[in-house]
């Protein structure tokens, strides 16, 4: 572990779980320690780019005295950085979405369509037999019931 920092509190502040939150600073970690190119750690990106563009971008970069190649690394630093927390972000809200769905489908409160039967629904687009949509169906299992009220409180008389 290479956190200097209580874990637990930065993971709370950032609403991450420790293990990506140490997964991400790993990776920053890495990007940051790992400037300097040699055959080892190193490889080559080919990209095809319009001349008249190449021309203008190492123009731009002599007048602030880096290479073309310094700026493209520089950009993917950036690029990674800026996209890697994003997906994380991305990843923690999809888990979630999956854990309050499972959850929902569990209690009841949303209910469900077979797959086999959206796919036969599906099939049978664009063709003289077109089936309507699939029903819904209740996931949940039953619950005992309660015994009931016959009055209905709308109704209440003054």
């Amino acid at each position: 572990m290479f956190w200097s920092f209580n874990e637990a509190k930065l993971a709370a502040r950032f609403g991450f779980s420790a293990t990506t939150l140490n997964a991400f600073c790993a990776t920053l970690s890495y990007m940051s320690t790992a400037t300097s190119l040699n055959a080892a750690n190193s490889s080559t990106y080919t990209v095809r780019i319009p001349t008249p563009l190449k021309l203008a971008f190492d123009q731009v970069a002599s007048l602030h005295e880096r290479n073309g190649s310094q700026l493209v690394r520089e950009f993917m630093r950036d690029y990674v950085q800026t996209n890697a927390k994003q997906a994380l972000e991305h990843e923690q809200w999809f888990a979630q979405q999956v854990q309050g769905t499972r959850q929902a489908l569990k209690t009841g409160k949303q209910s469900s369509t077979p797959a086999s039967a959206v796919h036969t629904w599906l099939a049978s687009w664009g063709t003289d037999a077109e089936l309507p949509a699939p029903a819904t169906r209740n996931t949940a299992k039953p619950q005992a019931k309660t015994a009931r009220s016959t009055t209905n409180p709308a109704r209440k008389r003054a």
